[in-house]
């Protein structure tokens, strides 16, 4: 009787007699305690009839006459049906119209779009993708799955087809270039033998004598170099050789770096694997999805926005230190080494850059499968009309000064860059002319940055943690570069601090004495065991209290804190975090905390640090193929999140490893072969 009230609804409105009746029967069996051993029992079992509950996807597209259906109240909130494949999308919304209530509770339904509300706030963050339906919209979107995907992802477009030729072209050259390699290697070590033997000279009366002559090797043609670029032999040698011994020819302090290189993008990683998962995917329970989000553990998952920050201070330091030192060795600079400077930079992120953005655009949608999948394209939407964006490194401000959804996570390669751009032309006038031109720009970026956070903020009215209905605070504060510079700035003060560290002792004398003052002043144990302290106390004050105003955004659907307080917090929150950080990490570049230091710079971290720049540009599109491809709604909770981590860290790792010894490493070689040949 209560399913004859429940279906009467749905019978008197003029739907397909056919697909009426299939449902009904369906709807029977489900309720039932034993499924039927037939087609209706097989479609009811494979049917979710549950908030986020996916059912079985795969059987049920399996099963002949069926057809696998999701409805959609929310973007993120929807009901899994194994129903009849005359059924139309216009029976099932008139299903779910008549039924109302009948799958769940009105309550429930509240519930998953005020979650749907806190997941959509939290993501525009941290993202510019709006999902297109809102929680407020009355109309369920229905999809059919399978066919969606066979229509859409079924057959290899002209890109993918390109794609695969170049990847094909590619394997070739590295499978000629090892086998070169490997012929090479195999004729000096004949070679060797020969000479061994050939140098045992007989003595008339005296014993024999090794007389060992070097025999020179004989010059290598430009095909021939290049070729060796691609080897993997001498790629996977690279992947052991540490930065700092490349670049300076030494292992020195700069190896601590390759730990905080491999933690920070760690972070990067857990952050996104919580971010996708929590906000961007099919949770089984969503309503927990809230309070879970708003739990203190989870602000060291937020606090991994910092990570990017902390590559930023990375990036600065590094560009300091280093050109500083290129300047005191070549005395003048002249414009060709202008051009080398800002070609070297654009020729080692560029080639692995373009090869990701247009492997991941072209493969990604044919790699996936579930019924989540109908979103594959949704992180490369941008990439059909602005893709040039991110080659120009302006996708933080195209299209409309807004952040491009092509790769958006590649936001922070544009903010280096444009970093980058400038850094150069401060540093040679602080070199050259005076110090106060290095100490002053740092001052005026940290203020550039503070004014810019509060103004900005100030502008669009952002939260710290609440509605961003435009995502305003993506688009406009998180990937603008005055908006950040400011952690950049901090990296070059530390940078300049060291070389003035470094040339004192190798000379005697003082390069820069502002440089001096600080690195004499961490030299004293007191001062170095404040700044310790001080470090590890800006770094937690600032993880950790971002946290009361996400619970509150869970609780009140905002945070609650004055409008100076948060731009305040937009203004200076990085920069604290960074000057923790450097309070921590500039002792152990001048020689101090050897204890820690040396763990911080041990070998292991080594081949991680190299994968590092490889492994930004892939494992979000890891992570996306993978999550997305869900079959099961995902159920919300320390384990499931840990065991993701567990997979997601080391397979984009993994993902790296070819597209570092198949595309970084040898352009990085073709490099050294092009401006040896022009030197020549």
């Amino acid at each position: 009787m209560l399913l004859f009230l429940v279906l009467l609804p749905l019978l008197a409105n003029g739907q397909s007699a056919e697909c009426q009746a299939e449902l009904a029967r369906i709807f029977a069996a489900r309720l039932s305690q034993v499924f039927p051993r037939d087609q209706t029992g097989y479609m009811a079992s494979y049917s979710g009839f549950r908030l986020n509950d996916l059912g079985d996807f795969i059987s049920c597209n399996n099963l002949e006459g069926a057809s696998y259906a999701t409805l959609a109240f929310t973007p993120l909130t929807l009901l899994s049906i194994c129903g009849p494949s005359i059924c139309t999308a216009q029976d099932y919304q008139m299903m779910v119209h008549s039924l109302s209530g009948g799958f769940g509770s009105s309550e429930a339904l509240e519930e998953s779009k005020k979650t749907f509300e806190l997941t959509e706030s939290i993501k525009s963050r941290f993202s510019n993708y709006k999902l297109t339906q809102t929680a407020g919209e009355s109309q369920v979107e229905v999809v059919f799955n399978e066919d969606y995907i066979h229509s859409n992802f079924h057959t290899l477009d002209a890109g993918a087809i390109v794609m695969l030729v170049f990847c094909a072209v590619l394997f070739l050259v590295v499978c000629l270039g090892t086998a070169f390699d490997f012929y090479l290697r195999l004729a000096e070590s004949k070679m060797s033998v020969n000479d061994l033997n050939l140098s045992m000279i007989p003595l008339k009366g005296k014993e024999s004598i090794q007389n060992q002559q070097t025999v020179p090797e004989p010059p290598k043609t430009t095909l021939q170099e290049t070729l060796l670029c691609f080897s993997l032999y001498r790629n996977l040698s690279m992947l052991l050789v540490s930065r700092s011994a490349e670049r300076t020819g030494e292992r020195n302090t700069l190896d601590v770096m390759n730990a905080v290189r491999v933690m920070s993008i760690c972070w990067v990683i857990v952050g996104h694997v919580v971010l996708l998962r929590g906000t961007d995917s099919i949770v089984y329970n969503y309503y927990e999805i809230g309070p879970y989000l708003s739990e203190t553990k989870v602000a060291l998952i937020y606090g991994g926005e910092y990570a990017v920050d902390t590559f930023f201070w990375l990036s600065g330091m590094l560009m300091a230190y280093l050109f500083i030192g290129q300047l005191a060795r070549t005395g003048s600079f002249k414009p060709k080494d202008w051009f080398l400077v800002y070609f070297h930079r654009f020729f080692r992120i560029l080639p692995a850059y373009i090869f990701v953005l247009f492997f991941l655009w072209a493969f990604v949608k044919y790699i996936g499968y579930g019924p989540d999948w109908i979103r594959a394209e949704s992180i490369f939407e941008d990439c059909k009309d602005y893709w040039y964006a991110n080659f120009l490194f302006l996708n933080n401000f195209i299209p409309h000064g807004k952040t491009s959804h092509c790769m958006a996570w590649t936001w922070y390669l544009a903010n280096d860059m444009q970093f980058f751009l400038v850094s150069p032309i401060i540093l040679y006038f602080y070199y050259k002319f005076h110090k106060l031109v290095g100490w002053g720009s740092v001052g005026a970026m940290l203020v550039v940055n503070i004014l810019s956070g509060v103004f900005v903020s100030r502008h669009f009215h952002m939260y710290v943690s609440g509605p961003d209905p435009n995502r305003d605070v993506f688009n406009y504060q998180y990937t603008k570069p005055y908006c950040r510079c400011g952690t950049y700035a901090l990296g070059i003060a530390c940078g300049m601090v060291l070389y003035a560290r470094n040339h004192a002792k190798k000379t005697g004398t003082s390069f820069d004495k502002a440089g001096d003052f600080i690195a004499k002043a961490i030299d004293r144990t007191s001062i170095r065991w404040l700044l310790y302290l001080l470090g590890v106390a800006l770094i937690n004050i600032f993880i950790f209290i971002e946290h009361t105003a996400w619970r509150q955004n869970y609780e009140y659907g905002h945070d609650t804190w004055t409008d100076s307080q948060r731009y305040l917090w937009y203004g200076c929150s990085r920069i604290m975090f960074i000057l923790g950080l450097s309070c921590l990490l500039l002792p152990m570049l001048l020689g101090h905390g050897k204890f820690v230091a040396n763990l911080l710079s041990a070998s292991v971290w080594t081949p991680l640090a190299r994968l590092s720049f490889s492994t930004y540009l892939i494992h979000y599109g890891i992570l996306w193929t993978v999550i997305a491809s869900q079959k099961r709604g995902y159920y919300l909770c320390d384990s499931n999140l840990f065991i993701d981590t567990l997979w997601g860290v080391p397979c984009s790792f993994a993902a790296a490893v070819p597209v570092y010894l198949m595309i970084e490493s040898p352009f990085i070689g073709l490099e050294k072969v092009l401006f040896k040949k022009g030197k020549k």
